[in-house]
């Protein structure tokens, strides 16, 4: 018999079960187009000091694009029947690590509408995600006191707000989310998640070329839906997106 020894599941991992016991049964699909955004590299950099980072590039590029296709801010509700809820407005869930009892935990940040947003308002949000006081942002003032709750009460609130009311889903859980490793050097070729969809995406080789993946719930899109929309959000980083940072860039070399 092997040795060892059992360990108390921590809030940490009490998260990503719960993630995955509601992502697990989705019929989800990864889609992949090469972006040429070496215009918005450029322009990036010559933004002095403080510059939006690329995770809040995206943020608001898909917002816009959210915004514009009432598709992606549909949402598959199984119950008592099957239908689907289109909401308003885009909501974005970004993936943030947090140290949580002494141990690196992805929690949820949620920002409303973050088309209406300035790239400089979206960064500041991740950093208070990243750096604030829990009790800072909504989201992960509700995540973490969730956590300690009993799991079959936590998955009961998971449940009604996924798979019953659709009118929670995107003020609760957002409309899409963004996962990212890109800055650790990695990249998620696929991953699992209760969203209609899910942004991801890779590295930047020398040229300016980025991979970027959305993972899409087939109960609520097909892939030429998918493909479609991401010829569009390439259209929107090097047009909004990049003229918004171009213009940061000549606010500092005037001031």
């Amino acid at each position: 018999m092997s040795r060892g020894r059992y360990l108390r599941i921590s809030a940490a991992r009490r998260i990503v079960a719960d993630i995955m016991h509601f992502s697990v049964n989705r019929p989800l699909i990864p889609i992949e187009r090469e972006m040429n955004l070496a215009a918005l590299v450029e322009a990036r950099s010559r933004v002095p000091g403080s510059r939006p980072g690329w995770c809040a590039i995206f943020v608001e590029a898909y917002s816009v694009l959210s915004s514009h296709l009432p598709e992606l801010r549909r949402a598959y509700v199984p119950y008592p029947w099957e239908r689907l809820f289109e909401c308003e407005y885009p909501v974005a869930a970004i993936a943030v690590e947090r140290e949580l009892e002494g141990e690196p935990a992805v929690l949820p940040g949620v920002l409303k509408s973050p088309q209406v947003l300035t790239l400089l308002q979206i960064e500041e949000f991740l950093t208070r995600c990243k750096t604030g006081p829990f009790d800072g942002v909504t989201s992960l003032r509700r995540a973490v006191r969730y956590l300690h709750w009993p799991r079959f009460l936590r998955r009961w609130l998971w449940a009604y707000g996924l798979n019953w009311r659709g009118s929670k889903r995107g003020d609760y859980f957002g409309t899409f989310g963004v996962s990212v490793t890109a800055g650790m050097g990695a990249a998620t070729l696929a991953l699992l998640s209760p969203l209609t969809t899910t942004l991801h995406y890779g590295r930047f080789d020398e040229s300016g070329r980025l991979p970027v993946r959305i993972t899409f719930d087939h109960h609520v899109l097909d892939a030429g839906v998918v493909a479609r929309a991401m010829v569009r959000l390439e259209e929107i980083l090097n047009g909004e997106v990049l003229a918004e940072l171009r213009g940061l860039g000549e606010k500092s070399e005037a001031a």
